[in-house]
């Protein structure tokens, strides 16, 4: 009896167009070509395995070659529906396209189209796998093709359409042939077994169409493993160990553990999974399809027919999306998701899933901003500090002095300052470089404050006698009309401001009143330099991007030196020609004068200065840092967030000084 036994692929092949599962769209436009007499010559089935490419072909052949037909309904009773069910039929052949894929071949098949049918109304030619055809062949076939005789018919079936040549695909009709639903496999199992009286779990019968990939064909080998083992049917645990599926609960106690940022736990469901002897690449795959399940019940309040989750294991996963947020599963997923792809590669599979899993398990919970904002509007001391105080250009540390009443705090270094009789400049009094003063203090170039073309300015400058302007109307180093308008500006401004304006005065002389400066140029405050970068900056955006990376170890109107670390990019194209004129006119734009320029990248002193700006940014964001961590509203919003923690600290200053480096 065992001789005799006929799988079930094989038993409960579809016999009808209306037994194509899933395929109604193909089946319902072959009946109507065959009811209206408009059957082509040459077809192209197409699709992947299982889905009834073959078993289509044959239906198709039926319904031209019955007796009582052409008809979309064959009766299957008559001599030539039986032939052609049995395969025997001498007028309908089906070729294999792997074996017989060489131009003798077809070479052969063209001599036989030539000769009238034996016994059927057409000769009927199924070439399965046809892609396999070797280039030649084809092209020996396409005349045939073409113009067959009125008594051929050419019905191809591929796995792979993108390997046939265009010609021959615009000589077929092409028919695409789709994978199977979950849902539509299920049905049509219980239908089977139904009629083979076998009894098999429901859960069960969901892990045959879930594992069959869109394959009837093969769903129906699985159930004929399934039978083999366990001949008086099977439960859901069962066939999970006999076909190797990872089990729900399994990928419910790894869900389970991440989302609690339970590491062991998450790592032991791993090693469970690896010591059972599942494949990690399908745990992985498994784990992937479970996360989409638990994104769709987090997502949609009613889930109903878009999981293929049991009761029971609904219950779990919703259990399990209540201690999470939506975010924090898309996260995830991509976290599987990337794991699914490193273990198709990978030589070592259980090392790569455990640390896929670690880090999911340790990933920080993300939180919608909106549920943030709404937090954070419910905290007292949020809505009553106040944030301006350390976002600012300038922010101040908690114990500096308030600004003065008549105005807004004075700049560092004043554009405008009042005007003072011209006296020879001393080396008195130059006033001592302030060490303590963080070098992202100095604020951005003001044009307002550096552009006075008003009657006013060039009055003022003329009666003060003090420094002169730049040419094209710009004063430097003295009160603009303007800027003396501006109230509270000179008020505001502070002794250091008042010695650094002093500076800029006789620093930005021109050279027709050297002499009333005195002989030598001065020294330039190095507060000035990021000035200059910012002024450079406007005009040459490259140039600027280029300085704002130096150093000045050496500043005045007759040398410029600039450090850069060892090796720098920037400074290999401030030494070509054109870069350096570039610089040179620059800086004689901002100095008046045309300083020689120096450019140091292996000196000690160039090696000291870039580890000494490096080690004062680094102290300037440790002590934003500082400050931003003592603030009210942030220990409040740790505290409210139960153990969240501040990851970064951005200051204004470190910003404006990236995107200087990208400009």
């Amino acid at each position: 009896m065992a001789d005799n036994y006929l799988v079930l692929a094989r038993k409960w092949r579809p016999q009808r167009f209306e037994d194509l599962l899933g395929q109604q769209h193909v089946a319902r436009t072959l009946a109507n070509a065959i009811r209206t007499g408009r059957v082509a010559h040459g077809f192209l089935f197409a699709g992947v395995r299982g889905v009834g490419k073959t078993s289509a072909a044959r239906i198709l052949a039926k319904a031209l070659t019955c007796r009582g037909g052409p008809t979309p309904e064959p009766c299957g009773t008559c001599d030539a529906c039986v032939s052609v069910t049995g395969g025997h039929a001498t007028d309908v052949q089906e070729i294999d396209g792997a074996s017989n894929n060489s131009v003798e071949d077809i070479r052969r098949l063209r001599e036989n189209v030539a000769y009238q049918p034996a016994s059927l109304r057409f000769k009927i030619y199924i070439i399965d796998e046809v892609h396999m055809l070797s280039n030649n062949a084809f092209n020996a076939l396409l005349k045939t093709l073409e113009e067959p005789p009125a008594h051929v018919k050419f019905i191809f079936a591929t796995t792979e359409a993108h390997k046939i040549p265009t010609t021959i695909l615009s000589r077929c009709q092409r028919y695409e042939f789709r994978r199977i639903g979950t849902r539509q496999i299920a049905a049509r199992l219980e239908q089977i077994l139904a009629e083979e009286q076998i009894r098999l779990e429901p859960a069960a019968v969901h892990v045959l169409a879930d594992e069959a990939g869109g394959s009837m064909r093969d769903a129906l080998s699985l159930l004929d493993q399934v039978l083999a083992a366990f001949p008086q049917g099977a439960t859901a645990q069962e066939l999970t160990w006999l076909l190797g599926v990872t089990p729900q609960a399994l990928l419910a106690r790894t869900a389970a553990a991440i989302v609690a940022r339970d590491t062991r736990a998450a790592l032991e469901a791993v090693r469970d999974a690896d010591d059972a002897g599942h494949n990690l690449q399908q745990f992985a795959g498994s784990f992937l399809r479970y996360l989409r399940d638990l994104l769709v019940l987090a997502s949609c309040p009613d889930a109903r027919g878009l999981t293929d989750l049991g009761e029971a294991e609904e219950a779990a996963a919703r259990d399990i999306v209540g201690r999470t947020t939506v975010p924090h599963l898309h996260r995830l997923f991509a976290l599987a998701s990337r794991l699914v792809d490193d273990l198709a590669r990978s030589p070592l599979p259980r090392v790569h899933a455990d640390v896929a899993v670690a880090r999911m398990a340790s990933a920080d919970l993300v939180v919608p901003v909106a549920d943030l904002l709404a937090r954070l509007e419910r905290l007292p001391a949020a809505r009553g500090a106040d944030a301006g105080s350390f976002a600012g250009r300038n922010a101040a540390p908690p114990d500096a002095p308030p600004p003065p009443p008549g105005g807004p705090a004075a700049r560092p270094f004043p554009r405008a300052a009042a005007a003072a009789p011209a006296r020879p400049a001393e080396a008195d009094d130059v006033p001592p470089p302030d060490d303590d003063a963080p070098p992202d203090e100095v604020p951005p170039p003001d044009d307002a404050a550096w552009r006075d073309e008003g009657a006013s300015g060039r009055a003022a400058d003329r009666s003060s006698g003090g420094a002169g302007e730049r040419p094209g109307g710009r004063a430097v180093g003295q009160a603009s009309g303007r800027a003396a308008e501006r109230p509270g500006e000179s008020a505001g401004a502070d002794e250091r401001g008042s010695e650094l304006a002093a500076h800029g005065s006789r620093l930005t002389a021109p050279p027709d009143r050297a002499q009333e400066v005195g002989g030598d140029a001065p020294e330039v405050p190095p507060e000035m330099w990021g000035s200059i970068v910012a002024d450079v900056g406007r005009t040459e955006h490259a140039l600027g991007g280029l300085l704002s990376q130096a150093v000045p170890t050496a500043l005045s109107a007759k040398l410029v030196r600039l450090a850069f670390p060892e090796g720098s990019t920037a400074a290999d194209m401030l030494r070509q020609p054109r870069k350096a004129d570039a610089l040179a006119a620059a800086l004689e734009r901002a100095l008046c004068t045309r300083p020689r320029v120096e450019i140091d990248d292996a000196s000690s002193d160039a090696v000291r200065a870039i580890a000494q700006r490096a080690a004062a940014e680094h102290a300037a964001r440790e002590e934003a840092r500082r400050r931003l961590l003592d603030h009210p509203a942030v220990r409040e919003a740790t505290r409210a967030f139960g153990g969240a923690r501040v990851v970064d600290v951005k200051t204004e200053a470190a910003e404006r000084t990236k995107g200087g480096e990208r400009r």
